[in-house]
């Protein structure tokens, strides 16, 4: 975006030699049509234009998207208006005329990585947010199963002797918790009593699993 047809061009016959795709705009007008319709990923803008500064340009487009990379290629050279340029979030500033245009595509090459990463340290933090939203949703969940467990225990150990009242707890719990059933222990001083098994048809049976322990404990017969 500059009003200097020479300049525009030099610019422009530099970075098509480079396999860039580069619009023009004479004035402010032109170039904010462009930057509202097309799909822009790096603004060369001049500070001295005939109606709007590059200045009150670079603030209109950071208002509208802020990760833009924007470099400032001005003939001005007052200080201020790089202070305020920087300020209002040009990424580099860069003095007319350019006589070795390497600079210039070397700026636009760290611009454009530079808004690579942060476009991709974006997804990042999108992504980790999405787990941890996806993990305290699971927590959640599974809170309010633990709490049933509760409920479910304390109503059904009010059934009777837990010899009884043992294969009916866990078949409720397997239930609650998704699990393929279990075993109910008792312990008493060094021995480890196998009061029930249940089995709800999912996953391992819990016979195989009190087969697996059954020689480090004492089973009740």
């Amino acid at each position: 975006m500059d009003d200097e047809a020479v300049i525009r061009r030099s610019i422009r016959a530099c970075l098509e030699d480079y396999d860039y795709r580069v619009l023009e705009a004479a004035n402010e007008a032109i170039g904010i049509d462009l930057f509202e319709r097309e799909r822009i990923d790096l603004l060369l803008v001049d500070l001295r234009m005939p109606e709007m500064s590059g200045l009150q340009v670079l603030s209109h487009i950071r208002r509208t998207m802020p990760d833009l990379p924007v470099i400032v290629v001005s003939g001005a050279g007052v200080i201020s208006d790089v202070v305020e340029a920087l300020r209002l979030g040009a990424w580099d500033y860069l003095m007319k005329p350019i006589n070795d245009l390497s600079i210039l595509k070397h700026a636009i090459e760290q611009g454009l990585e530079r808004a690579r990463l942060i476009e991709e340290n974006k997804r990042y933090q999108s992504g980790l947010e999405e787990i941890i939203s996806r993990k305290t949703r699971a927590l959640t969940e599974l809170n309010f199963r633990l709490r049933d467990v509760v409920e479910t225990t304390r109503t059904l150990l009010g059934c009777g002797d837990l010899d009884d009242s043992g294969a009916m707890i866990l078949k409720e719990f397997a239930r609650l918790v998704d699990a393929g059933g279990g075993s109910i222990y008792e312990v008493r001083a060094q021995i480890c009593l196998k009061l029930t098994v249940a089995d709800t048809g999912i996953g391992m049976s819990p016979e195989i699993v009190a087969r697996i322990f059954d020689p480090y404990f004492t089973t009740k017969q």
